[in-house]
């Protein structure tokens, strides 16, 4: 395909924008001890509701630096991801994707409807009208960010995966839903997309493929679906090596006699068989 390469040459999970990736800790991380720093300087001068504002300003941008940080060096073995699901009333293989990036993301819009929200009450306490109607804007900021861990909270948002089964590949986003059979994905390699900055693995679909896609919330959309008939799978958001997610994937495009697999401890067996090939060739 133009513009795509082979999964044999998928992207190094050792980023190419590593220069960016520690000059920008470097600076939140400045950031975050000067906040501490102030967060100390105005407790000693008795204004504890200002040290609050940076302590919590502090904690959000360690949560901020974490984010990006788990992203880049959590790895596991493929076994580990991968467990056996019922879907839809059948047995599906499913690999799930990282805990940890969702779980950030979460705690991080949690912290700042507690910022916001923080506000608010302070605002509303003067009880003039300036301050009131800074306290309203603070209030709906801490509503607009709070409506985020409800999202989680309620299951529109939540941490995704793809699952395999015998009718096909359903991957669950962070935002969205999307589904192709067997008989509409292409037996072909898979491929990334070339140039991105990080690797994604596409599951391709015929142009008249029967496509089940949706978003799972109107506000949220936090990952977006394609505008073709294709399986999007954001390495980063696996805890797995990005060729060993692709191989695994591989095996069963591939190789359609092999599906029966799938939903069974078979697959379970494969994967760990798998990763433990990578780690014997030192990968």
């Amino acid at each position: 395909m133009p513009g795509m390469q082979s999964s044999e040459d998928l992207p190094s999970t050792r980023r190419r924008d590593g220069i960016r990736f520690f000059v920008t800790v470097a600076g939140l991380t400045v950031i975050a001890l000067v906040s501490v720093l102030a967060a100390l300087v105005t407790a000693q001068e008795g204004n504890v509701s200002a040290a609050r504002y940076c302590l919590l300003f502090a904690f959000i941008m360690a949560l901020t630096i974490a984010y990006p940080t788990v992203v880049r060096y959590r790895r596991k073995d493929l076994a580990a991801a991968v467990r056996t699901v019922e879907h839809e009333g059948f047995q599906a293989t499913q690999i799930r994707q990282s805990i940890w990036p969702f779980a950030l993301l979460v705690a991080i819009m949690a912290s700042w409807t507690a910022f916001f929200g923080m506000a608010a009450v302070d605002f509303l306490a003067d009880q003039d009208d300036e301050s009131t109607g800074a306290a309203v804007v603070m209030g709906a900021l801490s509503a607009f960010f709070g409506s985020f861990p409800v999202a989680a909270a309620t299951g529109r948002l939540r941490r995704g995966g793809v699952m395999l089964s015998g009718q096909g590949i359903a991957q669950r986003g962070w935002s969205f839903e999307s589904k192709l059979d067997w008989s509409a994905i292409f037996a072909a390699p898979l491929t990334s997309l070339e140039g991105t900055r990080f690797p994604t693995i596409l599951v391709g679909g015929s142009a008249n493929a029967n496509w089940i896609r949706r978003y799972t919330t109107r506000l949220w959309r936090i990952d977006r679906l394609p505008q073709v008939p294709v399986l999007q799978l954001d390495c980063n958001k696996f805890d797995v090596d990005p060729h060993v997610l692709n191989n695994y994937i591989r095996t069963y495009v591939d190789n359609p006699k092999m599906r029966h697999e799938l939903g069974t401890e078979a697959a379970l067996v494969r994967a760990r068989e798998m990763q433990s090939a990578v780690t014997q060739l030192g990968r």
